[in-house]
């Protein structure tokens, strides 16, 4: 801020980022002033319509933070000289949560005879009787449970000394595994990026014979080698994989992390790639789709030994790049 008011302390104002529809509903008696511009634009739309969820930037900045997504919308917070920023996916992720134990909860739900043990138990079994009847009819699972246990925005997560986290994943193991005989489950053990010392993976690892698959969750394209490096050194030479990502990595990005067995984007998110970049992908031959020949035919083998159909897409309609 420059001229008389330079060094001064902004005032914070309050914000409403909501749609004309929602806004007339809360104040019917508001009134547009004037469509009449002088440019030549039509008002009846949003002409930045999916950019927020786009990796595009109209406009240079000077500073790019990957830990999330760049357009990220964020609460923040400023105290006594501390500032923190929340991202609203993780806060709605603690919405749906349901709320963190207390310690003598969690010691409790990993203690065999305690009311929640019991409890804990009744809820696996539920839904063992599910992954049961899969496994009747010889359907696989990847099976991905208390994933990003290394955080702490999930009920079950970041929970490290004698009553951990990874206990929790052990005890689910040991009960679908050896209580219900499950045979068809891919365990595939889940964390997020360690954005701080006490998330380091090996602080959270079960062991090698409670897991089948690593993968690690990414957002805003920060695949740090480093984060690759670390999952490889447990992996024991088992797969490992990108359980959720906001973007596909890129064909360079796949070059120095070569082992990445899959990518699974999250949702909407589809539309944060730019299509030049999906452009990019479809023409590697090291990334296959469904559509690709070539997984077809190497995936026949397996899909026969577990009494599923031949894949059959056609060939010859254009890829779509629209995102719908």
């Amino acid at each position: 801020m420059a001229g008389p008011s330079k060094g001064a302390s902004l005032r914070s104002l309050a914000l409403t980022h909501t749609s004309w529809a929602d806004w007339r509903s809360r104040h019917p008696r508001s009134e547009v002033l004037s469509t009449d511009t002088g440019h030549e634009r039509d008002y009846t739309r949003d002409p930045y319509d999916g950019y927020e969820q786009s990796a595009r930037l109209m406009f240079e900045v000077q500073r790019l933070d990957s830990r999330i997504f760049m357009k990220e919308w964020v609460l923040g917070l400023s105290l006594d000289g501390r500032h923190k920023a929340y991202p609203f996916d993780r806060l709605s992720r603690r919405v749906d949560s349901q709320g963190r134990l207390q310690d003598r909860q969690f010691r409790d739900m990993l203690t065999q005879g305690t009311a929640l043990h019991k409890r804990w138990c009744m809820q696996v079994d539920s839904v063992a009787k599910y992954l049961n009847k899969l496994k009747e009819a010889h359907v696989p699972v990847l099976w991905r449970p208390y994933h990003e246990m290394n955080g702490d925005w999930f009920w079950w997560g970041g929970r490290t000394g004698p009553y951990s986290t990874a206990e929790l994943y052990r005890q689910l193991f040991e009960r679908l595994v050896y209580h219900h005989k499950l045979t068809n489950l891919i365990w595939v053990w889940s964390v997020d990026r360690p954005n701080k010392p006490e998330m380091e993976f090996h602080r959270f690892y079960p062991g090698s014979k409670y897991l089948d698959v690593l993968s690690l969750d990414v957002y805003g394209s920060d695949f740090n080698k480093e984060y690759y490096d670390s999952l490889l050194a447990l992996s024991e030479g088992k797969p490992v994989v990108l359980g959720e990502v906001g973007n596909p990595p890129s064909p360079g990005i796949l070059k120095n992390q070569p082992k990445w067995g899959f990518y699974v984007t999250w949702a909407g998110m589809v539309r944060n790639t730019m299509r030049k970049q999906y452009r990019d992908i479809l023409r590697d031959l090291r990334y296959l789709s469904l559509e690709d020949s070539v997984y077809r035919a190497i995936t026949a083998s397996y899909r026969t030994a577990c009494g599923l159909d031949p894949l059959f897409f056609p060939l010859n309609e254009p890829a779509d790049f629209s995102g719908e």
